[in-house]
């Protein structure tokens, strides 16, 4: 594998000297790189050049303190963050002159999901608790300002950003912590609805630590990840080396069949034999595995062997149609769908995996404590009592959903090897509440679409109930398409111990 990425290496830096350069404070030729050929990229990130991921972006911890004379009096802590969102922004200014580093940035929707653990009061109401959190705020302009200094490091100097500050203004903010008061289920239930419906009061009161805790993420992310070449280089190439990943995704094609050919011949590429085994028809130990190792190691996927990632889960495309007699007749186009938050899920049973294959079954059920669907959707029709329409970006974020899965098996045979693949499935999805946004609704009406939103959210359980086939039907073949990658990986035999 070492050997694989060398050649990726080379490659990577034999396409990075065809690029063009900005110069040192041409701004529109930066503002047009970043929106144009970085952002739309960068949820894929350079790792070679240790360039992570915008999305997800990962940030260890995160803390809100407010105190004081507020009626919003809390402390908030927050671990293992994933940002989901920021490479759907759009930079609407950018500066970089003087000592200093300015810009202003649009982002339609962004999810910030991990855990948390809370204490203090919010306006009138105690609250505490800790577990899996979801903030999604929707439109929001962040405004980056900072002034830069010089550092020595090995005797090069290198730009880093000194003081920065950092302000958000948001159309709409949601939250949903789960576990509040020790698990009590009408209290917690109780205080995330006095949360959104009150959620102005509370982030114009908390605006300031969330700014402040924030502005050190940014810092950090473009101080360790984009000004960590020395001066020299950075004045000359201060976006190429993002760049560098566009135009390797553009001969990504190529470069892929190179490394498909180079893996091949590599016996020691993976070593699926490091991997636990369970035998055959040992269910309590495949749902343990399930659980244990595959939800919380591998949920990035392994893409020596071609598995994708579980969390986040990429969709391309998702169609909900539904029509006849039902107060809810829509049509709704969701592409380049992202999910998260598959990896906290728990499997509650599992049947299948016994000596034959061919027409037996597979099913399992599983809990979540929180999924959110993200993607760019075009919708038309009637919801109850009023028409919709309208094209953007959407949220659609199921608190504690359960998922029945039922599927039977077929016999796959590849080169003189029996694959297991899902032939048929279905799928039965039950939630405690459905969390809807949809920007840019009605043409980007904005007191039309802010009214739709909300009579979606007051409305959700009826508007749940009526598509809840037609979502379920969407749905079973993300999971059957990501479950039959999965088989494909090894032959039957293979995925058991003898």
């Amino acid at each position: 594998m070492s050997k694989i990425l060398l050649c990726l290496c080379i490659i990577t830096a034999s396409l990075a000297l065809e690029l063009q350069k900005c110069k040192e404070g041409d701004s529109d030729c930066i503002l047009n790189t970043i929106n144009n050929q970085v952002l739309p990229y960068g949820k894929y990130g350079v790792p070679s050049m240790h360039i992570p991921p915008l999305d997800p972006l990962k940030v260890k911890t995160l803390t809100i303190e407010q105190g004081g004379s507020s009626s919003v009096n809390v402390k908030l802590y927050f671990r293992d963050l994933e940002y989901e969102g920021f490479s759907r922004a759009r930079m609407q200014r950018f500066k970089m002159k003087d000592g200093k580093l300015n810009f202003d940035a649009h982002v339609p929707i962004v999810t910030q999901m991990g855990q948390y653990k809370i204490s203090g009061n919010v306006l009138i109401l105690p609250i505490s608790g800790n577990g899996l959190s979801n903030m999604t705020f929707v439109d929001s302009l962040v405004k980056f300002r900072s002034t830069t200094k010089m550092v020595e490091r090995n005797g090069e100097q290198y730009i880093q950003i000194d003081q920065a500050k950092l302000r958000i203004t948001t159309s709409r903010l949601y939250y949903q912590f789960n576990n509040l008061f020790n698990g009590n289920q009408a209290l917690g239930d109780n205080m995330n609805r006095f949360l959104n419906r009150n959620w102005e009061t509370i982030f114009t009161e908390t605006r300031e630590p969330i700014q402040n805790s924030f502005s050190d993420v940014v810092k950090n992310y473009i101080n360790n990840n984009v000004l960590n070449d020395s001066k020299k280089l950075v004045l000359g190439l201060f976006f190429n080396k993002i760049l560098i990943f566009f135009y390797v995704l553009s001969n990504m094609k190529s470069i892929l069949l190179l490394l498909a050919a180079l893996v091949s011949l590599s016996a020691a590429a993976f070593p699926t034999s490091s991997l636990p085994q369970c035998k055959r028809g040992d269910t309590k130990c495949i749902m343990d595995l399930i659980n244990n190792v595959a939800f919380r190691k591998l949920y990035n996927g392994l893409p020596e062997l071609g598995m994708a990632s579980m969390d986040p889960l990429k969709a391309d495309r998702l169609t909900i149609e539904q029509g006849g007699n039902s107060p809810v007749r829509i049509k709704l186009y969701f592409k380049d769908v992202i999910y998260n938050g598959l990896r906290n899920g728990q499997i509650t049973k599992l049947e299948g995996f016994g000596d034959t294959i061919d027409k037996s079954r597979f099913n399992f059920e599983i809990k979540l404590p929180i999924v959110t669907q993200l993607g760019a959707y075009k919708i038309n029709g009637q919801v109850l009592i009023l028409p919709i329409q309208g094209t953007g970006q959407s949220n659609m974020t199921f608190v504690n959903p359960s998922m029945k899965f039922r599927s039977v098996l077929k016999v796959v045979n590849k080169n003189g090897q029996e694959y297991m693949q899902i032939e048929k499935a279905k799928i039965n999805i039950e939630t405690s509440r459905l969390i809807m946004h949809f920007t840019n609704l009605f043409n980007g009406d904005k007191a039309l679409g802010d009214n739709m939103n909300l009579f979606l959210n007051e409305n959700w359980k009826d508007i749940f109930a009526e598509t809840k086939k037609s979502i379920e039907n969407a749905f079973v073949n993300v999971i059957k398409n990501y479950i039959n990658d999965v088989f494909n990986v090894l032959p039957y035999k293979e995925l058991f111990a003898q």
